[in-house]
């Protein structure tokens, strides 16, 4: 039985560090969901500034000034969107790790569930052939007492 309580125990600590790790890596989605909605937002926001050049390209009216600044912001959007797809990729490739993880993980405590199922089956197989037996030696001992 003690096998039987190691075991148990094993089974135990790796559910844990199983749990542990789907946390972790909910966290690592959560984090790139983040990082891909402020990359969307850096795009749409250059998207606009763009439209907004060309609109002041057709039109003439506007100050060089104004103009040039609103080229410049969008550089600098640029370079912040470049940034953004950085750490989009680092944050995907940290989920993706977290994710492998995660599966092996997984697949060592379904390995252990089902070793403990095959033992647990084996002792109440080998439980009921010695409560055979020992119902077989009492029926015995009753016919040689009658």
């Amino acid at each position: 039985m003690s096998f039987q309580f190691s075991l148990q125990s094993v089974l135990k600590t790796r559910q844990s560090e199983r749990d542990e790790l789907r946390q972790a890596v909910a966290i690592l989605e959560r984090d790139h969901a983040k990082v891909v909605e402020q990359g969307e937002s850096l795009l749409a926001l250059r998207d606009e500034v763009l439209r907004e050049l060309r609109c002041m390209n057709d039109c003439e009216a506007w100050k060089s000034e104004h103009v040039a600044s609103r080229h410049r912001y969008c550089e600098q959007l640029g370079r912040e969107i470049l940034q953004v797809n950085a750490a989009i990729s680092l944050a995907k490739k940290r989920w993706n790790n977290g994710l492998k993880e995660l599966i092996a993980v997984d697949q060592s405590v379904k390995a252990l569930e089902r070793l403990a199922d095959r033992q647990r089956a084996a002792y109440r197989q080998s439980t009921l052939k010695q409560e055979r037996l020992d119902f077989d030696d009492s029926l015995r001992l009753q016919r040689r007492i009658a």
